[in-house]
């Protein structure tokens, strides 16, 4: 008979398929000790995001980030100091982008970002990336005002 050795190069626990079964018993052990290992790296937490970018736009942020592909969906961390103990949370599909409306101009916010599996694991989190938001977005320009009234007939419409 062979003895089972410890693979080191194999998960803690998982064994070897010992040689000395039938054909059959052997099939399943190495397709159950396949099935551990494929369990094992979906519970391990998604890989870092990174390239975490804040674009300032018009009363709000642009946050945008390289997402893992390992992960299900990202979060958003925010807070009004680089503090992330206190950072609100806000979950985010499987998108690398979410555009804070902060509906202020000149408001300051810090961004942290991580990777997140729907079995609940977490990865790092990357960060912190600030942007102040602002009053319009940069090259545009408003529309002028409307020509002074010059007068007109009375009963045409015109707003006395």
């Amino acid at each position: 008979m062979a003895k089972n050795t410890l693979n080191t190069s194999m998960p803690r626990g998982i064994r070897e398929v010992p040689t000395h079964l039938d054909a059959t018993t052997q099939a399943f052990l190495s397709d159950l000790r396949e099935n551990i290992v494929a369990l094992r790296q979906q519970q391990a937490p998604p890989t870092t995001p990174s390239n975490l970018v804040v674009t300032p736009v018009a009363f709000g942020n642009l946050v945008q980030w390289t997402r893992p592909l390992n992960s299900d969906f990202s979060e958003v961390l925010w807070n009004t100091t680089a503090n992330l103990q206190t950072a609100q949370i806000v979950p985010i599909s499987d998108a690398a982008q979410w555009v804070d409306h902060i509906g202020q101009v000149g408001v300051t916010r810090f961004y942290w970002v991580r990777a997140a599996r729907n079995n609940g694991t977490r990865s790092l989190i990357f960060g912190p990336k600030s942007g102040t938001s602002l009053a319009s977005n940069v090259g545009v320009n408003p529309p002028p005002p409307p020509p002074p009234y010059q007068g007109g007939n009375r009963g045409q419409g015109q707003i006395r």
